[in-house]
């Protein structure tokens, strides 16, 4: 396969390399998918594959060499046929799309193509995403543009029919966990739980395993959690609610991470009150422990598992099965541009009746 980097998305590699071999390259692909899943590292190892110098000595081959000097000014960011856009602020401005169509007018410099990559495409301004339509309408010998997005519904129809599009999955925990403990050495259990936490997204996994990117604030969920259903705890007291809600909203750059951390806890729970329920109903040793090897096979929390076990003595599958479908809506209306703080206030007073 021509891109090694790259795990848990054999239909886009299987893609890719095809065209590789016929030679049939699209003018523009669209790779659309979940963030972290390697978008962006499969539209630069197209854009090395492209224009590899060692390729020119290995007929019948498509890795790109990564060591000849086409491929390393690509890792590099500094190959003068090879460009990546990336919004300027929270948009990708008219501009921008100018300054293409302006450097489409010429061959490439130093490669066989020249290759652009439009990072976050759905964050295009109106007159972006037109410019960019007439752009994808006018193919050019010898150049290729390759779209990312994670939320390709807010992309032009007209954009999307123009382009050849790639779809990337979420990737596999089991596939992440491998991943981590043979190229970073993370001990099994940290991995295990990072593939769980990350939902699919090689590179968040990564980059929390390295230290790149801040850990999420599990142990801040878990307490916030507990500390409501804990009898010694608040309880559902208005203040203690609102108080709650104030300091989620402070936290809006971590807000969906904190909600993804609340579902799977509910998740978790849910488990472990089914697993209890099997215990109480005495359906006999050997269900008894499948069921237990079952929930501890789907568990997300595995290292907080008796505090899961204390929690659902006091919440049970439905209640806990309620409470995901409630984090969620209040996602949604959150990204529907629902006011925040009021959004937060009523999803906690939900979770925690009683007021």
């Amino acid at each position: 396969m021509f891109c090694e980097e790259v795990v848990g998305q054999p239909e886009a590699l299987g893609l890719l390399q095809r065209a590789l071999e016929t030679g049939r390259i699209a003018h523009a692909y669209l790779f659309a998918g979940p963030d972290g899943v390697g978008k962006k590292t499969l539209a630069l190892c197209l854009a090395r594959a492209l224009n590899c110098l060692d390729l020119d000595n290995k007929p019948g081959s498509f890795a790109p060499c990564g060591r000849c000097l086409s491929c390393r000014k690509i890792a590099c960011g500094n190959h003068p046929d090879v460009k990546v856009v990336s919004p300027d602020g929270v948009s990708v401005r008219i501009d921008q799309i100018r300054e293409i169509k302006k450097e489409m007018s010429y061959r490439p410099y130093e490669g066989r193509y020249r290759v652009w990559i439009l990072e976050d495409c759905d964050k295009m301004t109106e007159q972006a995403a037109n410019s960019t339509l007439k752009v994808l309408e006018e193919p050019q010998e010898r150049s290729v543009f390759i779209l990312l997005t994670s939320n390709v519904l807010s992309l032009l129809p007209t954009i999307v029919s123009r382009c050849q599009v790639v779809r990337f999955n979420p990737v596999g925990a089991a596939v992440i966990s491998g991943l981590l403990r043979e190229r970073y050495a993370i001990p099994a259990e940290k991995a295990r739980l990072l593939a769980f936490l990350c939902h699919g997204s090689v590179g968040k996994a990564v980059g929390w395993a390295t230290g790149r990117i801040p850990m999420p604030p599990r142990d801040e969920v878990i307490a916030l959690v507990g500390g409501f259903l804990s009898p010694l705890g608040p309880g559902s007291k208005p203040g203690a609610i609102l108080r709650a809600a104030e300091a989620l909203e402070k936290r809006k750059d971590d807000l969906d991470e904190i909600l993804d951390l609340l579902e799977d806890w509910y998740r978790d729970l849910m488990i472990v009150c089914e697993a209890a329920h099997h215990h109480e109903t005495g359906h006999g040793a050997t269900h008894e422990r499948e069921a237990d090897e079952l929930s501890k096979a789907l568990v997300v929390n595995l290292d907080k598992l008796e505090t899961l076990e204390e929690q659902a003595r006091v919440c049970s599958t439905e209640r806990a099965a309620k409470s995901i479908g409630v984090i969620e809506a209040t996602r949604q209306s959150i990204r529907r541009n629902a006011n925040v703080r009021l959004a937060l206030e009523n999803m906690l007073f939900t979770l925690f009746p009683g007021v």
